[in-house]
Formats: structure tokens, C-alpha cells, sequence
């Protein structure tokens, strides 16, 4: 739900007009014409065009959209089958992403297709709610808990006063008819679908609405349709524990090099002491971006450690950091790197205070009762303090939802289209592994495990996982029950590394950003 971050059921088909337009949009109104063009400040290997949709499915003159789409120019002639994509979110804007794979097979066989989803590029909900967010607190005061619950209703009221009521008509539903709509105005039978993060949650209801309209689909990195949305957050705390505890025993393997500690137990009390010393005495260093304190180490021990291919980096990182607080002094090399590592988080964490976001997600009913939120941040500060901690289980605009949805959740299930893959890392830091089993139960998907993961995103950066989609994207053959591929393997400490901490943090964050 996060960068890739960077980051959802029960539509009962309603009587009258709505089956119409839930069955086929594409006789609900007219089809736009497509007229392909340069895009802006994308590679010239890309087409671009924009297309109306209806605002609401429901009274298609009362307004519409423009929907951004590009493809990779055709290779193969007309007729290639078309693969839409989505890159996650909600709110991840997507024009861009068939560049990604303009080297993989699914270029070769398909029309790659991508589009901004409602809410996002040229039907931008802006919900002007101030600068970009701070760091999240991970382990708030009762003040600090306070002001998070009347942040969350002060941005909701900013984004009904900017959206006002196009709000209700920005959800997945809507997205996935627009999606129908991208497929009928460029004349193709079918879509085939490759969806990332949030984008397996819009192609179930996809394919929950338009069965006779899919064919093949990869959902990568699965959402667990049943914790939209708050548990879904909340759960990105609990898998920053969870990665830092399979850290911690890594690092206590590797003790002679690190001296953290020769169990995970030991490392990770190692872990809570420095905080604790931070927590009395943050490492300031002047030029730095950021303090390093207790609230700092929280964030990178859960949000790094998922990278397993760069435990060494982090694992060296922390060290210079743990020695400084013995001897009060930082070198500012360290302190940088320590401050790429918040500042990745940070800007990931930007999606979440976006319009699209915050009305999307906002399609799932969430409690109105402040308490709970109050009481659950609690919770995670003492248990799951880990990357996002206490922020995870905050409220969100959705907890003072001011509009009502149109319909309700879609009940997703495949109904007469071709059996697809769900692919799930075991340390998905975004969308935790329970999500991949549901979801392959709920859509009755083959299910792909990677072992040893903490990648949110597979497909073009695992090889296993690579040559598993192309295999059934491009020839249809389905892996068998159970197929599990190897994640890259842990690193083994080197006695001794050249270049800065800092160059090589921006390496790694650049290497894990990559699709």
C-alpha cells in the first residue's frame, strides 16, 4: 500500500441501470476515440493519450473524467493482446510503468498498457492539506496521539472542501469500470492484467465485475482482501517487527563482526538499549537532516532490515551509530546515511496523505470511535515500534468520512476466466504474506511463495518469480500448486568495504526502488 509504496468487495449487483453499467460500461455510453501522442517528460518509447470516462456510472451525463493512458508502442503489429498494469497505492499514478518491462517477454506478446487511475494526473484530486509529512512517531505521547486523531479530521475536511462531490465516485469500482473502458476504446476483447500491491486488490474487482472481459492476471505482492483498510496499515507494523527479529538473528551469526550480540534475543536488547541512550541523548552532527534518537532507530530498524541483500550496509551502519553513543561523537558520513534511511520512508509515507488515497481508502467503513484508534496506537508503541510503529495504527481521514459510498464493497470471486497467480515474498514489508493465501483462496489463484523475502514486488527482480509470470503471461502454462522460488540470498560480511556509508545507502535505496 506503500511505495511501491512508492504503496479493496461486496458490490451485490445493484437493479435497473447500475447491472447495465456494472455488466458493460462500454454500452453505457459512448466509446472514446483515442488519439496517441507524445508524452510529457517520458521516454519517447511510450504513447500517450487521454480518455473521458463518466464520473458516475450510474448518470454518465453528469460529468466525466480524463484518464491518462499510455502503451509501449507496438512492435508486433495490430492485434497483440493488451496487458494493463498497475503499479499499487491507491493513488500510485501508472503512465510510466510499461517502460519498466519494455525488456521483458510480456513486451514482446502484448500491448503493455498503463494509466493513471481516478484521482491521480489529469483527474488530480488535490486536497491541498500543507507540505509533506514529517517522520511518522513511532512511540507517541498521549499529546502526540492526540494531534495525529485532529490531523486525520482536519485533512478530511480540507479534501471534501476540494473534492467535494467527485469524492464519492473515487473508488475502486469506478477504477476498475474505467479500466473496461481503456480496454473497449483500444478495441480489445480482453485485458490480460500484471496489478502490484494495491493494484491486485483492483484487479480482483475487475475481475469480480467484468469475469467475461479477463483473461490471464498476476496479482504481485497481494493485498489481504480481508484487512481493507485499516488492518491492512496496521499490519506493515507488525512485518517491520517481524523483519527486524529475523534481522536480529542474522546479525547475532555474524556477532565476531558486529558485537550486537551471539542471539537474537541479545542483539535485540543491544537494539533497545541504544534506544533508550538515544532516547536520553540523540546524536546531533551538524550538516546532518536529520537528529538521530530513539524515535529515528525505531524507523530504520523496521524499514531497512525487509532489504535482506543489504543487511551488511545496514549492519555496519548501526554499528557506527551504536559506538557514537558511547563516545557522544557521530562522523557525518554516518549520519547522512542514517538520514537517507528516514527520508525513504518519509517520501513513501507522502502517498498516504494524497486525495486519491485518502478517499479510496475511505470506500471501506472504518470506526468512528476515537478511542480505538487512541488505544491501538498504545498497543503498537509498546509491541510493533518498529518502522512505522504507532503511526500504522493511527485514525485516518476515514475514521470522519464526510461522504457516503455509492455502493458497497465488491464480493470477490472468479466466475468463468482463466486461473491466475498471486505472488507473495514471506517478509512482505508493505503487504504482509497472510495476504497472498487469501487472496489465491478467494480468486482461486495459483499461489507463488518467494522464500526469504523481504521485496515488495517481484516480477523483473527475482528471476525465479520472472520467468514463473512470463511462462504463464505469454504461454499460458500455470506453475504447480506450491511453487516457491529463492529470494536473493543474505549477504556474508565483508572483512572490510570501500566507499562511504552514504554512497553506499543511496546504492542500496536506489537498487530496492528499482522495478
Amino acid at each position: 500500500m506503500l511505495n511501491r509504496l512508492r504503496k479493496t468487495r461486496a458490490l451485490v449487483l445493484c437493479v435497473g441501470a447500475a447491472v447495465l453499467v456494472t455488466a458493460s460500461p462500454a454500452l453505457a455510453h459512448p466509446v472514446p476515440a483515442v488519439t496517441w501522442g507524445a508524452c510529457s517528460q517520458l521516454p519517447a518509447e511510450l504513447e500517450c493519450a487521454k480518455l473521458d470516462v463518466p464520473l458516475d456510472y450510474r448518470a454518465p451525463a453528469s460529468g466525466s473524467l480524463t484518464i491518462d493512458v499510455s502503451r509501449l508502442k507496438a512492435t508486433g503489429g495490430k492485434g497483440r493482446e493488451l496487458l494493463l498494469l498497475n503499479p499499487g497505492g491507491p493513488g500510485g499514478e501508472g503512465i510510466g510503468l510499461p517502460m519498466a518491462f519494455k525488456d521483458n517477454a510480456i513486451a514482446a506478446k502484448f500491448e503493455v498498457v498503463g494509466f493513471n487511475p481516478r484521482g491521480t494526473g489529469s483527474s488530480l484530486l488535490d486536497c491541498g492539506t500543507g507540505p509533506e509529512p514529517g517522520l511518522p512517531v513511532t512511540r507517541p505521547t498521549e499529546e502526540q496521539i492526540r494531534q495525529y486523531t485532529l490531523d486525520a479530521r482536519r485533512r478530511e475536511r480540507a479534501c471534501q472542501q476540494a473534492g467535494g462531490a467527485v469524492r464519492r465516485h473515487i473508488n475502486t469500482p469506478n477504477a476498475a469500470r474505467d479500466m473496461d473502458v481503456i480496454r473497449a476504446a483500444l478495441g480489445g476483447k480482453k485485458i490480460n492484467y500484471l496489478g502490484f500491491s494495491y493494484g491486485t486488490y483492483l484487479g480482483a474487482v475487475y475481475g469480480s465485475l467484468f469475469p467475461h472481459r479477463m483473461n490471464r492476471s498476476v496479482f504481485d505482492s497481494s493485498m489481504n482482501p480481508d484487512w481493507l483498510y485499516y488492518e491492512q496499515a496496521k499490519q506493515q507494523a507488525v512485518s517491520a517487527r517481524q523483519n527486524f527479529r529475523t534481522w536480529s538473528a542474522w546479525a547475532a551469526e555474524h556477532d565476531a563482526q558486529y558485537g550486537f550480540g551471539a542471539t537474537a534475543t541479545a542483539v535485540q536488547s543491544t537494539m533497545d538499549n541504544l534506544g533508550q541512550r538515544l532516547a536520553r541523548k540523540p546524536l546531533v552532527v551538524q550538516g546532518a537532516p536529520h537528529p538521530i534518537d530513539r524515535n529515528a532507530l525505531d524507523i530504520v530498524l523496521g524499514s531497512q532490515t525487509p532489504n535482506r541483500a543489504a543487511w551488511d550496509v545496514f549492519a555496519a551502519t548501526i554499528k557506527k551509530v551504536r559506538d557514537a553513543a558511547a563516545s557522544g561523537t557521530l562522523d557525518l558520513d554516518t549520519a547522512k546515511a542514517i538520514g537517507l534511511m528516514l527520508d525513504d520512508l518519509r517520501i513513501g509515507l507522502g502517498l498516504l496523505h494524497s486525495g486519491a488515497f485518502a478517499t479510496v481508502t475511505c470506500e471501506a467503513d472504518w470506526s468512528r470511535d476515537t478511542r480505538l484508534y487512541a488505544d491501538q496506537m498504545r498497543h503498537f508503541a509498546a509491541i510493533y515500534p518498529y518502522g512505522r510503529g504507532a503511526h500504522a495504527a493511527a485514525a485516518s481521514e476515514c475514521a470522519f468520512r464526510s461522504f457516503t459510498p455509492p455502493e458497497p464493497m465488491v464480493n470477490l470471486r472468479r466466475a468463468g476466466y482463466p486461473t491466475g497467480l498471486v505472488v507473495q515474498g514471506d517478509h512482505d514489508p508493505v503487504t504482509g504474506y497472510a495476504g497472498g493465501p487469501v487472496m489465491a483462496s478467494r480468486m482461486g489463484y495459483r499461489l507463488v511463495s518467494v522464500v526469504d523475502s523481504g521485496v515488495h514486488g517481484h516480477y523483473a527482480r527475482n528471476d525465479c518469480v520472472t520467468k514463473v509470470i512470463d511462462a504463464y503471461l505469454v504461454d499460458g502454462v500455470l506453475p504447480a500448486n506450491g511453487t516457491a522460488c529463492a529470494a536473493a540470498p543474505r549477504p556474508v560480511p565483508a572483512a572490510s568495504s570501500s566507499g562511504s556509508l552514504e554512497d553506499r545507502i543511496r546504492d542500496v535505496l536506489a537498487t530496492s526502488r528499482a522495478r
